[in-house]
């Protein structure tokens, strides 16, 4: 399998990712993309999350693909009802822990978009990372108060940096 993988990839670096099975909501998958981001005291905490669900027959979510943003609650309630509550605990816990280890590797970063998919039996996977963070609009995640603070928390960030800078 090496050798043969080796003459299509030549000498080129991939990443090759486990498969996931991911859970459907109405027959179509979906993922989450959660905003984590620094606050005002230069701590890690969930600025927004939801959840994006694929069209018909695709097996993509993104919504520049035809898929739809759709609040968190609405679908993991739908698909996981005994669930719902740990499994939501569980990814705000990993999305922290993760921005926390990414941090440890790249300086300054303070604003991140995380796609996490979750399988058929409830358990989450970390997709991808986003440093430039495609934001799921107001309406799509039905809280307009976690959206708009997606864009007023990196502004409370860089005040905690410039005092910490400057006393």
């Amino acid at each position: 399998l090496l050798i043969a993988l080796e003459s299509i990839m030549g000498r080129r670096l991939y990443i090759v990712q486990q498969g996931i099975d991911l859970a459907h909501f109405n027959g179509k998958p979906f993922d989450l993309r959660l905003t984590v981001q620094k606050d005002g005291s230069g701590k890690w905490s969930l600025s927004s999350w939801g959840t994006r669900v694929g069209a018909s027959g695709s097996h993509i979510t993104n919504v520049a693909s035809g898929g739809q943003g759709l609040p968190i609650e609405k679908v993991l309630r739908a698909v996981f009802a005994e669930q719902y509550r740990s499994i939501t605990e569980h990814i705000y816990k990993a999305s922290i822990l993760i921005c926390e280890a990414l941090e440890k590797e790249l300086r300054d970063i303070g604003d991140v978009g995380l796609d996490i998919g979750i399988d058929t039996g409830g358990r989450p996977y970390l997709i991808e990372v986003n440093f430039r963070d495609h934001r799921l609009t107001a309406e799509e995640m039905d809280d307009p108060d976690s959206w708009a603070i997606t864009y007023k928390k990196p502004v409370y960030y860089l005040r905690y940096l410039y005092d910490k800078q400057n006393h």
